[in-house]
């Protein structure tokens, strides 16, 4: 009887312990705040700015349409930012319109632009300066004519985050403080 007792302890142990080593397997790599430039732009708006950043518009990087090539799109970005709030203390809003021709960049702002480009087609949401991906934080996606409705946070979605702070919004933050 004790020797059945073991036996079936040691197989529960083994399953759990094989289960929890499959799971690890699977989780996404931990977050890593080395190379993370957002305590920086917090620490940007919170000394030039005051704390609060309202529809800070910019344009962003240009991108060819996946199922058609030859199109090119225009990313346009809006920035809000409010200290005092916690959720959602700051949000980056991501729109797409069709590539400016030189003459529309001269006569149209980023913040004509972005009202141009209709709806969302991502929003990234910080509470805490650490990694985009912390509890709490919450990325949102369009897909196809959908809404942006919450997706997962992925690595890619970790680098398209960290590249629109890094080459786009704190240059252009530094320039107007």
């Amino acid at each position: 009887m004790a020797a059945k007792v073991w036996t079936l302890t040691l197989a529960a142990t083994l399953t759990l312990s094989l289960g929890a080593l499959a799971r690890r397997k699977h989780r996404s790599a931990p977050l890593s705040s080395v190379g993370d430039v957002t305590p920086e732009l917090y620490q940007l708006l919170n000394n030039s700015f005051g704390g609060k950043l309202k529809n800070f518009c910019l344009l962003a990087g240009i991108y060819k349409n996946p199922q058609n090539p030859a199109q090119e799109y225009q990313r346009v970005l809006s920035v809000d930012y409010n200290k005092k709030k916690f959720f959602g203390r700051l949000q980056i809003h991501v729109r797409s319109v069709a590539k400016l021709t030189p003459s529309q960049l001269k006569t149209y702002t980023p913040a004509q632009v972005f009202k141009f480009g209709g709806y969302d087609i991502e929003t990234f949401e910080k509470i805490h300066a650490g990694p985009f991906g912390e509890t709490g934080d919450l990325y949102l996606r369009a897909n196809d004519a959908e809404p942006p409705a919450p997706a997962s946070i992925t690595h890619r979605v970790r680098a398209r985050y960290e590249k629109l702070l890094t080459k786009y919004i704190l240059p252009a933050l530094q320039k107007q403080s």
